[in-house]
């Protein structure tokens, strides 16, 4: 074994690579085992070879992980203890698979915490919504264009519940609104699955009008949502200061997980069946589902989509 300085950040290299290039990954996934690992390796800055990894480390950079966020006056989210265990665990079975480690030496010998539940996750209230309906609204008075993009890319999240990385792989192409449906690709689709979703009437609008001004501007980006300072997509930072940005103006936390969730527990409390909520999420299986919803009844999701009003 070569005990190098850098082995440890090799190995995660060649992890890495293999996830993207052979695996194929979508990006957000990658990006979410990228983060980990980096994570891992900035808070256990001792960890410099395959030599040094053992159960007690582990446990430790957990406690690190807790201890920082005390300082900080803050809590760590169950979600997120879950997230370091499953991925870190993925990357020690792949260290005993490959051979570099000894097989039983770490994978699953850490004992895995407890799953988090999507009840943790609190679905927007109707008041809250109309806030950040009415901030989104009310900003950038001089730039239609600016505007417009803002209040579709919010209905789009709100009135599809899609994920982050679906919304920002969105092509003008993927929406069709003679049938009123937005087309979700596989490659940008965590399930790997291709799928429609109906679009709510509301969404239909502000996509029209979004789609007027787009086509003003002579747009050549591939993507639906353009960045607001050039022809490009948005991007997941771009995103992000998004929604920081209507955080701090409209008083209302959220993200676009909690507006996914929000959609989910909606198409619940009208009663919609559970698989028709599966097939609007893309979820693999009603058990994922299960984590969002607990009480359901039975009908299409297109009648359910259409009754929703925030």
């Amino acid at each position: 074994m070569n005990n190098t300085s850098n082995q440890i950040n090799y190995y995660c290299y060649v992890y890495l690579q293999e996830a993207q290039f052979a695996r194929c990954l979508q990006s957000e996934t990658l990006r979410s085992y990228r983060d980990v690992l980096k994570n891992f390796l900035k808070t256990m800055p001792e960890v410099q070879s395959l030599d040094h990894l053992s159960p007690s480390i582990i446990v430790e950079f957990h406690k690190r992980i807790h201890r920082r966020a005390q300082e900080e006056s803050r809590e760590v989210k169950r979600s997120t203890i879950y997230t370091y265990h499953s991925k870190l665990n993925a990357f020690f079975k792949w260290l005993e698979h490959q051979g570099y480690l000894t097989p039983g030496t770490l994978y699953n010998k850490v004992p895995k915490p407890q799953q988090p539940h999507y009840s943790d996750v609190k679905a927007l209230s109707k008041k809250q919504i109309e806030s950040l309906i009415a901030t989104i609204s009310l900003a950038n008075p001089q730039n239609d264009f600016l505007r417009a993009r803002n209040i579709a890319l919010f209905y789009t999240l709100i009135y599809t519940g899609i994920r982050r990385g679906e919304l920002l792989g969105l092509r003008t192409f993927d929406i069709d609104f003679d049938q009123r449906l937005l087309f979700i690709k596989a490659q940008s689709s965590k399930s790997r699955r291709g799928r429609h979703i109906p679009m709510n009437p509301l969404l239909t609008l502000s996509l029209r009008a979004y789609f007027k001004l787009l086509c003003k501007r002579k747009s050549k980006a591939a993507y639906l949502f353009i960045s607001s300072k050039q022809d490009t997509g948005l991007t997941t930072h771009g995103l992000k200061a998004w929604v920081e940005k209507y955080k701090a103006l409209s008083g209302v936390s959220f993200s676009t997980h909690s507006l996914r969730h929000t959609f989910a527990t909606s198409l619940a409390q009208n009663n919609a069946d559970i698989v028709s909520i599966k097939s609007a999420l893309g979820h693999s299986s009603v058990t994922m589902t299960d984590r969002y919803v607990r009480s359901i009844g039975s009908e299409n999701a297109r009648v359910y989509i259409d009754k929703l009003s925030f």
